[in-house]
């Protein structure tokens, strides 16, 4: 029986980390989507179904196996709907399986009701650790029970709830580790994901990810002669900033303009930092005029804006913007951004806060 319950944690070990492949980019919780929980209750079903398939089996109706650890880890890390639905999935799968009997029907209801006694539980136990601790010892209870009224003889109730409930508790608290170390994984990797592509100091897009949207958009404007426009701009005399207030004000001073960009761009724009004090806005069906417009709109809010550094100090800063158009500026749209960035150079040249627009 020993070796049967290695083997079923050995199975149960594969399948969360399959789990956590399937969930790696939004991980288990309860803020999933109803569909994603939905989708989380049916793949720890599954993972009961085979647990149910290679149980140790006592009688031809009675089986002892870890089934209950899929339910526990559907209700913990899900909530109450993928506990639902993986316990309702493996209890049906329990009758088909080994046919209908009073024990299958016992062992049924005692699967399915088991999120519906702990979910009272969990939701105002707030400690994870807990949770594992209060869930086993009331899913080991209830599945004890069943054992204590269909095994015959009292020396062999005693046997094989024991060692049902030391077995499970092991494997529970080892998987309890486990899981702890696939979502330290997924979170490292979801961390990643977005730090490939955002900006870790104002939350706008990198320049990698400027790069990608850029190239699509121009490739769909080449294709649907659709009007683009795309603005450089640079803060001016940053570089001072940081040396006379350091860089941490500095940082401060590219996070609020970061949050300026966006709030007075239209939606559909796409704000990027592009490096050090240097961002970008694709403005994507958008005429020279429209462009010029909106740029000029944003060099006057940030003129007007006032920068509160970390030591309650208030400085004012401007911005130099330069504007390419497609096609009513520039008719080549293959050289949009060097003329944009020609533009912005002008804009310097020309003494800074000001707006230059690519012909």
């Amino acid at each position: 029986m020993f070796r049967d319950f290695v083997i079923n944690s050995g199975m149960l070990i594969a399948f969360l980390s399959i789990c956590y492949q399937i969930f790696r980019n939004t991980g288990l919780n309860p803020q999933l989507p109803i569909g994603l929980k939905i989708k989380m209750g049916l793949i720890f079903g599954i993972m009961g179904m085979v647990l149910v398939e290679f149980s140790v089996k006592l009688t031809n109706h009675l089986i002892v196996d870890l089934r209950i650890l899929p339910i526990l880890i559907a209700c913990l890390y899900g909530g109450f709907i993928p506990g639902i639905f993986a316990s309702s999935t493996i209890a049906v799968f329990r009758i088909i399986r080994f046919g209908f009997s009073i024990t299958a029907f016992a062992a049924s209801i005692s699967t399915f009701i088991l999120p519906l006694l702990t979910y009272p539980l969990f939701r105002k136990q707030k400690q994870l650790w807990k949770k594992w601790i209060y869930g086993s010892i009331i899913f080991e209870f209830i599945i004890s029970l069943n054992y204590a009224v269909f095994i015959d003889g009292m020396k062999n109730k005693f046997l094989i709830i024991t060692l049902f409930c030391s077995v499970t508790s092991l494997i529970a608290f080892l998987i309890y580790y486990y899981i702890g170390y696939l979502e330290a994984y997924t979170f490292a990797f979801r961390r990643y994901q977005q730090e490939s592509k955002k900006d870790f100091l104002t939350g706008l897009n990198n320049a990698r990810q400027f790069d990608a949207i850029y190239n699509n958009i121009i490739e769909k404007s080449k294709t649907d002669k659709r009007q683009i426009s795309l603005l450089f701009l640079d803060i001016d005399f940053f570089k001072k900033v940081n040396d006379t207030y350091g860089h941490e004000d500095g940082d401060i001073v590219l996070k609020t303009l970061g949050d300026l960009l966006i709030h007075n761009c239209r939606d559909i724009d796409i704000v990027s930092r592009n490096g050090g004090e240097e961002f970008s806005v694709i403005l994507p069906d958008c005429t020279s005029d429209l462009a010029l417009e909106i740029a000029e709109r944003l060099r006057k809010k940030v003129e007007n804006t006032s920068f509160i550094l970390s030591n309650g100090v208030i400085i004012k800063i401007t911005i130099s913007i330069g504007i390419s158009s497609y096609p009513d500026k520039i008719s080549n749209i293959n050289i949009l951004k060097e003329k944009a960035d020609e533009a912005l150079y002008s804009a310097k040249r020309a003494g800074r806060n000001r707006v230059v627009q690519a012909k």
